[in-house]
């Protein structure tokens, strides 16, 4: 199972947003059976930038359209074209909102891939009150539901 998890960097930096895309990459990348690469948008680079991590790739993609990249899916797709192919067992997870606009242009791109789109409502978090053990169990069952889906489509 692959899965590319698209995330707003300089967003994710500034709110609870952040705190569940480093929990669900620690959990994800430790299985051997998932390759996960995580797309940052607005990373702040000047050009696309791959970076190997221990068990996962980051793809750090710099700001297209002023930071607006809801409005540049094309842009995006030829970039994420060069790096990740379209497979029946990809998974793309969106951790933004909203940006159906964004996800429907990426989904021409990649007809055969699976997608999740994350809505984060951040009265879920209140009850975790930063616990990192109990966001983390949460991101494991994520991972047998993403495990199941796939399965399923194969």
């Amino acid at each position: 199972m692959r899965i590319i998890f698209i995330d707003d960097y300089q967003c994710s930096c500034q709110n609870g947003i952040g705190t569940f895309r480093d929990i669900f990459v620690s959990t994800i990348s430790s299985y051997v059976e998932v390759s996960l690469t995580l797309v940052s948008l607005n990373s702040g680079c000047n050009e696309r930038e791959e970076v190997n991590h221990q068990n996962w790739k980051e793809l750090k993609l710099p700001f297209y359209n002023s930071g607006d990249w809801r409005s540049s899916g094309d842009l995006i797709a030829s970039e994420l074209l060069n790096v990740v192919s379209d497979l029946v067992d990809n998974i793309f997870i969106m951790n933004y909102s909203p940006c159906a606009e964004f996800i429907n242009t990426l989904k021409k791109s990649y007809p055969l891939s699976k997608w999740i789109f994350i809505i984060h409502d951040q009265g879920w978090c209140a009850p975790l009150m930063g616990n990192r053990i109990l966001l983390s169990k949460f991101s494991m069952a994520l991972l047998c539901q993403l495990y199941l889906i796939a399965q399923l489509h194969l």
